[in-house]
């Protein structure tokens, strides 16, 4: 039977079609939804692959990080100790100010390092 809905759109009612119309467009209809949905789970496919690279580029910043904090602790700990060096030499040499003006150099030398390095060390006197 053939009927207009309440959108003014022609519809077909089941009881009016022949049984084998209705296969018909339910195979039309399957194979469309069918297409439609491979469609929608290949561009997850590619999401999903465009998140698991950024995961992998995440993983391999976060081993970066912690490599370089290592090595940062590593001259940290290396300028910590010949600034203590440093200190017992000058109570060494303090009467004499050839090695004052070394150690005065080398402190400022250090001073540069920990600058350019971004460390803030507080001295203790």
């Amino acid at each position: 039977m053939r009927r207009q809905n309440e959108t003014g759109r022609v519809c077909y009612t089941a009881s009016t079609m022949s049984e084998e119309r209705l296969a018909i467009m339910l195979k039309d209809l399957s194979d469309i939804f069918g297409q439609r949905f491979d469609a929608v789970d290949a561009r997850f496919d590619t999401v999903d692959a465009r998140f698991d690279a950024v995961d992998r580029r995440f993983n391999s910043i976060d081993t970066e990080i912690a490599s370089i904090k290592a090595e940062l602790g590593d001259i940290h700990a290396e300028i910590r100790s010949i600034k203590e060096d440093i200190a017992i030499l000058t109570e060494r040499v303090d009467d004499l100010s050839g090695y004052a003006k070394e150690l005065d150099a080398l402190s400022a030398r250090v001073a540069r390092i920990e600058e350019h390095l971004g460390i803030s060390v507080k001295t203790t006197a």
